[in-house]
């Protein structure tokens, strides 16, 4: 049935295309139709001139030999016009019809206008014939390239999206029709590639096809985080359903998304129970949805919390809004309430340590998953990260069990629990490593020393640089004993904490692990991807690697590959899953062609090294001068130079040409003579770099008045080198006043080595 409603739906676009098309095509039509008909007119309106004109010529020769009457009678009979001789009172029948006369000194003639008439009419006919033809043509072959380019694909798209919704993971589209189309298919096809490949667990109920209890706080933490970033608001509601059966089930998860809104979340929480998670939604019209949803499906009491005037985080969303059902099941049958504050009371310190003591004596207080830590340059799997599930209650947050957990003094005993549970699991991929997330505070612990294997080859310990130990000297030597027994050790939250570089050297992790915070939207903040470049650059000089957890889109992943970073780990990449999951190949094979490809201007990132990259590639291909501009931009930014120039060394002359100059006066051709300027003699002659400052006293005045004529306030010179010998300069100035970093210095180096280069082909070529 599909096919037939994507014909409806092209034929509908077709009508409203081919409507303007026909218009502006009949505008045309009446146009041209229109020009021609004025030069018909024209032309007729000619040869009636060239008429009245050959009938005074044929008067004026009969007159001659006859007298004027009957030379005005032979005329007229003879061209078929009118005469009137005004001086004789003579006139001769007119033409019928409509006429046009022409008054000559010794006589009017009057012409018949009906060739003009005759004229207006066949090209009238003409163009409406021509036009159309010309009509039906245009807007037919429009038509057809509009199907074939646009509505084909279209319909295509369509199908493709429908068969999916349908449950055909295996449904393809052809890439085909404009660019902007094709990038759309290639778009979907790789999203699906995604999803399909991917192990990752099923998120949906079975039975309701809502989201499942395990996955529920995923999501609600994935609206509150956009909301953080946004500003925005979040209402939850806690539908109590208890005593439905199946089939009610499922109708009540059908009546609560007609209800809702959408971007709502539907959610099944255990067995009796539904959360609505409803992003942009204060808390008067979340009580609104909150009553409609609960009518619709016949419930008995709701629940209602909102982010963030209630709760800043899930789990105390969560809780409050369960306290509020609570409170609506306390007060009386059908009713909805929202969190309030004096009616609802959190569980006390007894309460809580009691509640995790019940779960500890479970059999299984928690499951573990796992989750791909990928390398970014080869898109491999190299680790995983073991993550804690609490099954009961559903919807609760790992992180408010473990925090809870702490604060009733029994944090070991859980986190032991989970390193246990994690450390169980068999089958890991060989090659692979495993990271286990061990809290400082609880590290020395007797239930956590326990719980670790003595040989801890192949482990990773994950330790929060938020919860960095007060007494760090001891921290130390626990996690240098560690090391002695085979274990590798991460940073993790790196960037968030309080505790400084200083603490994060003296940890001296093998692993740092970027804040989620850092990461989330790296590809729009420049400030941020500094940053990670800072810690890139850090990890590399202290022999340790960087890993980013929280990617989520495909434009985060692409930045942080193209800045070095180490390993990535998030939803872009896979999913935590009870079993050893693996990245959707199409993922990783892009992952590996970046790494590989040449750099281009387009997709070129803030920081790292793909700039220099770039450039050196741009000057290795340069063939004349003209070239050198744009790329000495690019040099100019990579230096956070002002102005750029570059000249040849003429031995014999004792003097520097330029080939480039982008300051101020500049161009090429101009000389300079070293004598007058003894720190540019000195680098072409040992080869040091040398920088001049506008105020350093011990400057040579030469280099300092030339700064002073053209604005600038600090200089860097290094030699130009071609197979071993100098044989230019390479100059960067700076209106600012500052001496140039030792990064800056090492890159304008790499820059004047390609520059020699240039200089050889460019002396061969003048």
């Amino acid at each position: 049935m599909s096919a037939p409603r994507h014909r409806i739906r092209n034929f509908s676009v077709r009508r409203q295309l081919a409507l303007p098309i026909c218009l502006a095509v009949g505008l045309a039509v009446v146009a041209a139709t229109a020009a021609g008909v004025l030069a018909a007119r024209q032309a007729a309106g000619h040869r009636l001139d060239d008429r009245a004109s050959a009938a005074h010529s044929f008067f004026q020769q009969a007159a001659r030999g006859n007298g004027r009457r009957a030379a005005a009678q032979r005329t007229a009979e003879a061209l078929g016009v009118g005469v009137t001789l005004p001086t004789a009172h003579v006139a001769t029948r007119a033409p019928v019809g409509g006429t046009r006369s022409y008054a000559y000194p010794e006589l009017t003639v009057t012409v018949s206008t009906e060739p003009l008439s005759n004229a207006t009419r066949s090209a009238l006919e003409m163009g409406a014939g021509i036009g159309g033809g010309a009509l039906l043509v245009l807007v037919s072959l429009t038509l057809t390239l509009f199907d074939r380019r646009l509505a084909a694909p279209l319909a295509a798209l369509s199908q493709t999206i429908r068969r999916v919704a349908g449950g055909d993971s295996a449904a393809r589209v052809a890439a085909g029709g404009p660019a902007e189309l094709r990038e759309a298919a290639e778009s979907l096809n790789a999203l699906l590639e995604t999803l399909r490949a991917e192990p990752q667990p099923d998120v949906a109920d079975p039975l309701t096809g809502a989201i499942a209890a395990q996955h529920f706080h995923e999501a609600l933490g994935v609206e509150l985080k956009r909301a953080q970033r946004e500003g925005l608001t979040v209402g939850l509601v806690v539908l109590d359903v208890e005593g439905f059966d199946d089939e009610a089930l499922k109708l009540s998860a059908r009546h609560l998304r007609r209800v809702m809104r959408a971007t709502d979340l539907v959610a099944r929480l255990g067995e009796d129970a539904f959360a609505l998670i409803l992003p942009g939604v204060e808390t008067r019209l979340a009580l609104t949805i909150a009553e409609r949803a609960r009518t619709a499906v016949s419930a008995g009491s709701a629940g209602v919390a909102c982010y963030p005037e209630d709760a800043r985080d899930g789990s105390t969303l969560v809780q409050l809004a369960n306290g509020a059902l609570d409170w609506a099941k306390r007060s009386g049958s059908d009713m909805s309430r929202r969190y309030d504050p004096k009616e609802i009371s959190l569980p006390t310190d007894k309460e809580e340590r009691a509640e995790i003591e019940t779960l500890l004596d479970r059999d299984r207080p928690m499951y573990p998953v796992f989750q791909p830590l990928v390398s970014l340059s080869t898109g491999r799997v190299l680790g995983y990260e073991a993550l804690s599930r609490f099954p009961e209650p559903p919807g609760r947050a790992p992180d408010s069990w473990f925090s809870q957990a702490t604060r009733v003094g029994l944090g070991p005993r859980l986190e032991a629990a989970a390193l246990r549970a994690a450390l169980a699991r068999e089958g890991r991929p060989a090659g692979t490593f495993l990271s286990i997330n061990v809290s400082p505070s609880a590290l020395s612990a007797p239930e956590v020393q326990a719980a670790l294997p003595h040989d801890m080859t192949g482990l990773v310990v994950e330790i929060t640089e938020q919860e960095l130990a007060d007494d760090l000297d001891a921290l130390v030597l626990q996690l240098e004993d560690l090391r002695a027994r085979g274990a590798r050790i991460a940073l993790d939250d790196a960037g968030a904490g309080y505790s400084g570089l200083q603490q994060v050297m003296r940890v001296q992790p093998d692993v740092i692990k970027l804040d989620r915070s850092l990461v989330q939207s790296v590809d729009q903040d420049p400030a941020k991807e500094a940053l990670i470049d800072s810690f890139v650059r850090f990890a590399r000089r202290t022999g340790a690697s960087v890993l980013a957890e929280g990617i989520e889109t495909m434009e985060e992943l692409r930045l942080l590959a193209d800045l070095d970073v180490s390993y990535g780990q998030g939803f872009a990449l896979a999913r935590p899953a009870e079993d050893w999951g693996t990245v959707v190949p199409s993922v990783s094979e892009a992952l590996l062609r970046r790494s590989l490809r040449v750099a281009t201007k387009e997709d070129m990132p803030e920081g790292g090294d793909q700039r220099l990259e770039y450039v050196s590639a741009r000057l290795s291909r340069i063939t004349s001068v003209e070239e050198l501009d744009e790329v000495f931009e690019l040099i100019g930014d990579e230096l956070g130079a002002n102005g750029i120039c570059f000249s040849r060394w003429l031995r014999d002359e004792h003097a520097v040409e330029t080939v480039v100059d982008t300051t101020p006066d500049g161009g090429p051709g101009q000389r300079f003579g070293l004598e007058h300027y003894p720190s540019t003699a000195h680098v072409v002659h040992t080869g040091e770099a040398v920088q001049v400052l506008a105020s350093d006293p011990g400057a040579d005045l030469g280099e300092v008045s030339l700064l002073g004529q053209l604005g600038y306030q600090s200089l860097l010179m290094v030699p130009v080198v071609c197979r071993g010998d100098r044989i230019g300069l390479f100059e960067a100035y700076s209106t600012r006043e500052r001496p140039w970093t030792r990064s800056e210095i090492n890159r304008a180096r790499i820059i004047s080595y390609q520059l020699g280069s240039v200089l050889e082909v460019l002396s061969t070529h003048a």
